[in-house]
């Protein structure tokens, strides 16, 4: 027993160690508030993975068009677009002192990107399809975690755990560059049985994909498991995003159409297949999926009540709702863009094998009915001067709208300003949608975002948001059209490169039933 734990202690701090090194300080922020808020393990850590590859291959800083520190959130959309022109104005870049006369770009900025990039001219990848699969590099990773305290659900005889407290999971992965990906993941959680029972195969669960880019017009392949993100999210996004915080750039959806799924959640993804095509300014995207997810569902009445997003099958409860609710999914995009103008027409479909039940609670007794789901949406985004203008206006198959409009300005190198405003339908329905706001439900919520940065100096930033939102409808635990407001200030010093002191003030004022009401508890 002892040996075990030893064991169990050394493996998962290594593991700590390594993912410590691989968090941007924004990822970091905005991890911290997403624990915060939905009070469960992320297993998402795809961008992590992504930060720790760029780390060791950094980006040629004089070939990206900045696209790739956009998605890290190290810089914004207009900061990129500075990059961009200032090449074509000076030609590039030999040193890093050079990106202090990028517009825009601040020492704090520059301080962010150094990591991630070079100034050396890096050999080209090889395009040839037989060279991709060698001379990439290869992981593998085995991590094994165990709570030594034991947990109630352990001690229950009836009704308790099926399995044991360990969780176990494998990860092997192949790259070549950004080019191919291939590999795949198997996960145990804590409580789920191993060898036996409904997890005969061994784990619990299993993920793999291949990915390939760049082959003539075809620009992404995804066979397995990957992500859809679309717009800023009113219809689908499956990759990791994040809500309100002091990082502005977090107000915008940033993401490429169709990503390789390298976690161990069971839940944002899809299982098929995707591609991309392109030719000047125009490009495609299409894909389809079939995957099962875990579901209270009744076979005799074709109906589910609700869809489990954990992914645990632990008691005999979520081992019943295990893989029980098939889905059929298709969708597309069509892209254009011309400088910094950008649109896109999306659409995404689902089918399941039994319609959602009626529910007897009213805030979401208009959610039940047809056993199919049809979402489109347009988003947009372009750049005027120092304003970034962004936004998406998305439908439902019933006719019920949401939209999002927002921009994000530079006044100059010390002061940035973030401004989102947004609106949905109390009865909009989509079945993966991850847009900012305040519910996290996609329907039922108007809202405004402000957030702004201030740089006095290069060691001082002084931050913070005020968010004014109104629920039009019930809510879960909200028996009325009600309002709220969140607001955050932060005072961040830093002194040197590995010193940081931050003071936070938050202060959130949540609409809640008065306690002993009934109606939506």
């Amino acid at each position: 027993m002892i040996r075990e734990l030893l064991i169990a202690a050394a493996l998962t701090f290594l593991y700590l160690a390594a993912s410590a090194q691989e968090v941007t300080e924004k990822e970091e922020e905005g991890l911290e508030n997403q624990a915060v808020k939905e009070n469960a393990e992320q297993k998402d850590d795809g961008s992590l993975q992504q930060s720790a590859w760029l780390l060791k291959h950094p980006i040629a800083i004089n070939e990206t068009d900045g696209g790739e520190l956009v998605r890290l959130h190290l810089i914004s959309d207009l900061q990129a677009g500075y990059l961009v022109q200032y090449r074509k104005t000076a030609g590039v870049l030999i040193h890093p002192y050079e990106l202090q006369a990028v517009p825009g770009w601040d020492q704090e900025t520059i301080r962010r990107v150094l990591p991630y990039i070079s100034f050396v001219v890096i050999q080209p990848l090889s395009l040839q399809f037989r060279n991709r699969f060698t001379g990439g590099e290869r992981q593998l990773l085995f991590r094994f975690t165990r709570t030594l305290e034991k947990a109630v659900g352990y001690d229950t005889i009836s009704n308790g755990f099926a399995g044991d407290r360990n969780q176990y999971q494998l990860r092997y992965q192949y790259r070549y560059g950004n080019l191919l990906s291939y590999g795949f993941v198997a996960d145990k959680d804590a409580g789920e049985r191993f060898f036996s029972g409904t997890s005969r195969a061994g784990f619990d669960f299993y993920s793999g994909h291949v990915f390939l880019r760049r082959m003539g017009i075809i620009k992404a392949l995804a066979l397995g498991d990957f992500t859809v993100n679309l717009g800023q999210g009113l219809i689908q996004w499956q990759a990791l995003a994040f809500g309100k915080s002091t990082d502005l750039t977090g107000a915008k959806r940033q993401g490429e159409v169709l990503q390789p799924y390298r976690s161990a959640g069971e839940y944002l993804f899809n299982r098929g297949a995707g591609i991309t095509v392109g030719r000047g300014r125009w490009e495609g995207t299409l894909f389809t999926s079939f995957r099962k997810y875990n579901a209270l569902v009744d076979d005799s009445a074709h109906t589910y009540s609700s869809i489990q997003t954990s992914g645990l099958s632990r008691t005999a409860s979520e081992i019943k709702a295990r893989r029980a609710l098939g889905d059929l999914s298709a969708g597309g995009r069509l892209h254009y863009h011309q400088g910094t103008v950008k649109t896109s027409f999306n659409v995404v479909a689902h089918r399941f094998p039994a319609s959602r039940i009626a529910s007897p609670e009213p805030y979401i007794s208009f959610l039940s009915g047809d056993a199919s789901l049809l979402n489109a949406s347009m988003d947009y985004s372009f750049t005027v001067h120092n304003f970034h203008f962004f936004g998406e206006e998305a439908m439902d198959k019933k006719g019920h709208v949401a939209f999002i409009n927002s921009f994000l300005c530079s006044l100059g190198s010390q002061v940035d300003v973030a401004v989102v405003n947004r609106r949905m339908d109390r009865a909009y329905q989509s079945f993966q949608s991850n847009a900012f706001t305040e519910s996290g439900s996609g329907s039922g919520e108007t809202g405004t975002y402000v957030a702004l940065a201030w740089r006095p100096v290069y060691t001082l930033q002084v931050s913070g948001y005020s968010d004014h939102y109104r629920f039009p409808w019930l809510k879960y635990r909200v028996d009325a059209p009600a309002a709220g407001s969140e607001h955050l200030a932060q005072v961040q010093y830093q002194p040197d490169k590995k010193s940081t002191l931050y003071l936070r003030y938050r202060i959130s004022n949540q609409p809640l039933n008065e306690p002993g009401s009934t109606l939506n508890a």
